[in-house]
This record gives C-alpha cells, sequence and structure tokens, in this order.
C-alpha cells in the first residue's frame, strides 16, 4: 500500500486534523494485521516549500489535508483487500472526510482527473 490522502473541512486547524489522521491510523490498524504493517507516517498541512509541492501529488494544500503512508512488510496479504475493506469503512466511521487513493503510476499521475496530458 502507498499513499492515502485525506482532506476535512475547508478551514480546519492542523491540530483537529492530526486528532482526525489518528483516528484513521487507529481504523487502519484493525484492518490490516499489525504482523503485515512496517510503519505508518503521516504528512498534514501545507507544504513547507515549492519542492515539496513538486514531488507530492497528492495536492495538500491546507492544514484540512494529510497523507498516510502505509508501508507493508514482505509477504503481506493482498493490498487491494486493504484498500477495499479502508474505502469501505472509511465513509461510514468518517462521513465529514473525503478519503482516497492516488495513483501509484507516473502515468496516471500525469494525468489530471483524467485529462491527457503529454509526456
Amino acid at each position: 500500500m502507498d499513499c492515502m490522502h485525506i482532506r476535512t473541512r475547508a478551514g480546519t486547524r492542523i491540530e483537529e486534523t492530526a486528532r482526525t489522521v489518528d483516528q484513521i491510523e487507529q481504523m487502519i490498524r484493525q484492518i490490516i494485521p499489525a504482523n503485515q504493517v512496517q510503519m505508518i507516517i503521516d504528512n498534514l498541512g501545507i507544504p513547507y516549500s515549492g519542492i515539496n509541492t513538486t514531488y507530492n501529488n497528492t495536492r495538500t494544500m491546507s492544514p484540512a489535508d494529510g497523507d498516510i503512508l502505509v508501508s507493508l512488510k514482505e509477504n503481506h496479504g493482498p493490498t487491494e483487500k486493504f484498500v477495499e475493506a479502508i474505502r469501505a469503512r472509511a465513509p461510514h466511521d468518517f462521513p465529514d472526510i473525503e478519503v482516497w487513493f492516488p495513483p501509484a503510476d507516473i502515468v496516471s499521475q500525469i494525468k489530471d482527473k483524467n485529462l491527457r496530458a503529454e509526456l
């Protein structure tokens, strides 16, 4: 599993976003067995510099945004199963939060909402 992007309500303070992300992490840890998670890292809020924006394809633009990066151990269960479970549960547990999984491949990252971009 690579990256999951969350967006809380516009105007949410970074402290509240951090609390929400902690709750989402707990949900992830309930879905993915502990022996399969290597680490979970959060990147929250406004990018520090333009360089960060260049290398980030999730459009983290405000204190209400965050990326949750999940690294799985070798020989983990099917990633698709975990993603499907998170997608199914997140709207129920966090109805005011937008959750999506940005594409991992470069071609899809170049595209913006299915509009073609030159390579």
